[in-house]
């Protein structure tokens, strides 16, 4: 799940935005409550925390701004945390490119290209974001202010990778040994710098570090046991920084049903028993890192049938290794019957997912869920005013209004 690129309005254009959808949620709620309410007999299975894409134009957002985004965040859904999808994320750049110096071997190795930061970096072959030189990359840091005053903590992610070559299915994974290794590298130096930079100010607010590369059961391309050596030196790098010794490294890998994956190094699918044993080597072979919180799949690909499959060999494996487990709820569904299958643009592929589907997500993984989390706060809860259409922000606060009546917060 990448993050969407929202624009996102400044001053009194955000503070409309948040009274707009605080009022159609509560429309939203009050047009369906005979349709709602925990599960008979029992608490509703709650959210306890989600993801926020981070980019633009959030990277120079002021502190006002954070506060009345993370405020309304707080007040609709009650958590205590939430999760930076990544700080840092490539170009896209052609990994087989001739003469570019950031393919070739350098300070941390060749990292496949050129990568865009959001927030002020210097690390070779990275670039200030454009839309965040502005205000002079300042964003991350008036979050972690506006986090620490609301009482709110904050998972980190690190660097989302460039897209593999086309003959390894063009996602956002290493292929192979090698990229793994230098992509590792180049990882725990994103690390370095965002703990130089905000770790001595804010190691209160900064919970845990998120991986963002995600992956999948496609075997061998996806299951590579190297990843193991991966989380471990990112996951043991973080608790030795100074002051980071609580510093908890997590992801989100995901999982599809068979015949989905398209990649040519995709040769299998592996079901709920053969990938919960991939993760549990990983998760034995790398005992510094702290636990998966699988995506779920329902946006796209997945019936609840493969979702119980795969989130019982994964938690298996979980509580077998001795980490806490919990999912991923996906918010968001097609927004037609011919959705891409790596859809590019989020609002014109994707729409916020209709309520009984979510709900049935919730009272499917809860039950198997330490934590529970969801994709993605703005882009299928609260966007913005200017966000897609008015369709997409109606169904939005619909879904929120819903989510909030059902939690008892509506």
């Amino acid at each position: 799940m990448r993050a969407a690129r929202a624009q996102t309005p400044r001053g009194p254009l955000l503070a409309l935005g948040l009274a707009l959808a605080l009022a159609l949620a509560a429309a939203a709620a009050a047009a369906g409550a005979g349709a709602r309410g925990g599960p008979a007999g029992g608490a509703p299975s709650a959210l306890s925390e989600i993801f926020l894409g981070f980019g633009s134009p959030k990277c120079r957002w002021s502190e006002a701004e954070w506060a009345a985004e993370l405020g309304a965040l707080q007040q609709a859904l009650g958590v205590g945390r939430f999760t930076v999808a990544h700080t840092v994320r490539g170009q896209d750049a052609d990994w087989d490119a001739p003469g570019d110096p950031c393919m070739a071997p350098g300070p941390y190795g060749p990292v496949y290209g050129k990568y865009w930061a959001f927030y002020p970096s210097n690390l070779s072959c990275v670039e200030v974001h454009p839309s965040c030189t502005a205000g002079k990359a300042s964003g991350l840091g008036n979050m972690f202010e506006a986090a620490r005053k609301l009482g709110v903590r904050v998972n980190l992610g690190l660097a989302l990778i460039n897209n593999a070559p086309k003959r390894f299915g063009g996602g956002h994974y290493p292929p192979d040994d090698e990229a793994w290794r230098v992509f590792g590298r180049f990882s725990a130096r994103v690390l370095d710098e965002l703990w130089a930079l905000y770790g001595g100010d804010y190691p209160d607010v900064i919970s845990g570090i998120y991986e963002p590369i995600e992956g999948g059961n496609c075997a061998p391309l996806m299951t590579n046991p190297i990843q193991a050596d991966f989380l471990q030196n990112i996951s043991a790098r973080a608790k030795a920084l100074p002051g980071g010794a609580h510093l908890t490294t997590f992801k989100s890998p995901g999982f599809r049903g068979p015949g989905v994956f398209k990649a040519e190094a995709c040769k299998e699918t592996l079901g709920g028993e053969e990938y919960g044993r991939y993760w549990g080597e990983v998760l034995r072979n790398a005992p510094d890192f702290g636990y998966i919180l699988p995506q779920d799949g329902r946006g796209l690909w997945n019936t609840p049938a493969i979702v119980a499959e795969m989130m019982g060999g994964l938690e298996a494996a979980s509580r077998a290794h001795g980490r806490p487990f919990g999912m991923n709820v996906e918010l968001f569904g097609p927004g037609n019957s011919s959705i891409p299958p790596y859809p590019s643009v989020m609002c014109k592929n994707r729409l916020p997912a209709p309520w009984p589907r979510v709900r049935a997500q919730l009272e499917q993984e809860g039950p198997h869920s330490d934590m529970l989390t969801a994709w993605e706060w703005n882009t299928c809860l609260h966007p913005d005013p200017t966000y897609c259409d008015g369709r997409y922000r109606e169904l939005a606060a619909e879904l929120l209004g819903n989510y909030t009546a059902y939690i008892g917060r509506g």
